[in-house]
């Protein structure tokens, strides 16, 4: 049966596309009754229909997954649960070992596309100790440096095991003065007062772009996804940013448009649809939309993920977010994540 096994889910906190914890094992919990097996299956098809009508339905996570050690269990569930793509955060100094791999097959024989994930947050020096920060140091960490390792290691793989895509997380509004990590040639720092033409936050979202471009060209022919928040639409509204530069981070240079992600800020369900609205209307139809979600840990949380009391909760606002998206412009799906909430909630009573 689908739900014939269960595990302890720790919490994955994070942007999206996934945060790293500790590594811990699966623990078993007994093996449920067939009423339970039958409540979580009758659980799981009332979210899977209400995101069928997307042409992708996606979901996040990472190594720290648990059932990830059971791929074939994994798999099963995310059939189950409506999805048919999976984004799975890689850290630059990450490899594509045994476990990812093997997921990786199983997921391709099973007809779900795994991207890997990367985070421009992440692509910065970092002081830290061993043979990977010289290996870094040396190689001038950017996004499009971790992109090119990224390519050559996916190549070298067997077809069956590599990854069918790239999802590039571009945030350069966290690179503020604060932060001491940046990365290679980039000598700017994003502050509220430095908007306007030829200014740090403008030059920032350009080196942004740049870094996109450079790093699609190491990972071609593999598509790319970009993501970027959704508030950055307000700045272009209200003209802290020009016009048509948003657009930049979907051009390609095949003269295909790439998927775009907004990242969904919204906190309560009515906000799914009016946090992103600006960016689905003012987004061209040639440019592929997706709408990504982020689900709060607890109801505590007051702003930029989703609050949820329970399953049917969650249920209720997607069936009415989906609805507002479809209304507005043709979208190319959701993602809902990361998958270690979804879990916790499935298993909920």
């Amino acid at each position: 049966m689908f739900f014939s096994k269960f595990y302890l889910f720790a919490l994955l906190g994070g942007v999206f596309l996934l945060s790293g914890c500790a590594s811990t094992e699966p623990v078993r919990l007994p093996r449920p009754d067939k009423k339970e097996q039958l409540r979580q299956e009758q659980k799981a098809a009332a979210l899977a229909e209400k995101i069928t009508a997307f042409a992708i339905r996606g979901t996040a996570l990472n190594r720290n997954t648990l059932l990830l050690r059971e791929p074939e269990l994994l798999v099963e569930r995310l059939k189950h649960l409506g999805f048919n793509r999976v984004f799975f955060h890689l850290s630059p100094e990450e490899e594509i070992d045994e476990t990812i791999a093997v997921f990786n097959a199983r997921c391709r024989r099973a007809g779900v596309d795994v991207y890997a994930c990367f985070r421009q947050s992440d692509a910065v020096y970092k002081p830290a100790a061993g043979a990977f920060w010289r290996k870094c140091t040396a190689k001038k960490v950017t996004l499009a440096a971790v992109a090119a390792e990224f390519a050559e290691k996916n190549r070298d793989l067997p077809e069956e095991q590599q990854f069918k895509g790239v999802v590039l997380v571009m945030t350069p509004h966290l690179f503020t003065p604060s932060v001491p990590f940046r990365p290679a040639n980039c000598p700017y720092a994003w502050d509220s007062k430095r908007f306007g033409a030829g200014l740090d936050n403008e030059a920032l979202m350009n080196y942004s772009i740049r870094e996109v471009g450079n790093a699609a060209a190491a990972v071609a022919p593999l598509p790319v996804m970009v993501q970027i928040p959704d508030f950055y639409y307000n700045w272009v509204k209200s003209g802290k940013l020009p016009a048509g530069t948003l657009l930049k981070f979907s051009a390609s240079g095949s003269g295909k448009a790439r998927e775009l992600v907004l990242l969904n800020s919204g906190n309560k369900p009515s906000e799914l649809f009016s946090k992103v609205e600006a960016g689905l209307k003012s987004t061209p139809a040639a440019v592929p939309v997706l709408v990504a979600v982020n689900l709060a840990p607890h109801t505590a949380v007051t702003k930029g993920e989703l609050r949820r009391r329970n399953w049917g909760d969650l249920v209720r606002s997607i069936r009415y977010a989906a609805g507002r998206y479809r209304g507005s412009r043709d979208i190319s799906g959701v993602i809902l994540g990361p998958y270690s909430r979804l879990e916790i909630l499935l298993e909920e009573k």
